[in-house]
């Protein structure tokens, strides 16, 4: 099945969404500025206050957009343009937090039903992705990655064919 056929018919939101650690109870915090589109299957990280999204899956199209939330004052930065070259769109990749001033976004889904494999890296002093062809282990989506105390990034499980492929 094909699903980028398939009518708009999904309960995709750009809603944000805070649980209080201490009471246990979810809000839904108003936030100003632009925000990002409705979209499932993005990728997030935190950098001191600041959150940023990046790709995702909206309608039929996987996003290779970035944004960030600006959790002191609840704003959307609107969509952030690097300049250069920059990662395709996709789903289902991870982005993670390197120092402070870094990026990390690896693996996901590209556009063309395709498990991606490649790693980049976006200094966020200059705004300019970086592709890192050193990292690569191959295609990896659907999985889990994080920052470690020695600013080393672990990848962990996930799949490496086509989740939809069915046969």
């Amino acid at each position: 099945v094909d699903d980028s056929t398939m009518p708009f018919s999904r309960g995709w939101n750009n809603q944000v969404c805070a649980l209080d650690l201490d009471s246990y109870t979810w809000t839904n915090p108003h936030c100003k500025g632009p925000y990002p589109s409705p979209r499932a299957a993005h990728a997030g990280a935190l950098i001191a206050n600041k959150m940023y999204i990046f790709g995702g899956r909206h309608d039929t199209m996987r996003l290779n957009d970035l944004h960030c939330l600006n959790l002191a004052s609840l704003t959307w930065s609107g969509s952030i343009l690097p300049v250069g070259a920059a990662p395709c769109g996709r789903s289902w990749h991870s982005l993670s937090a390197l120092g402070d001033n870094q990026l990390i976004l690896y693996g996901g889904y590209s556009q063309n039903q395709e498990p991606l494999g490649d790693c980049w890296q976006l200094d966020l002093s200059s705004m300019q992705w970086q592709s890192l062809e050193f990292c690569s282990r191959g295609p990896r989506l659907w999985h889990l990655a994080c920052t470690t105390s020695n600013n080393s990034v672990v990848v962990f499980g996930g799949c490496e064919s086509d989740i939809l492929d069915y046969n």
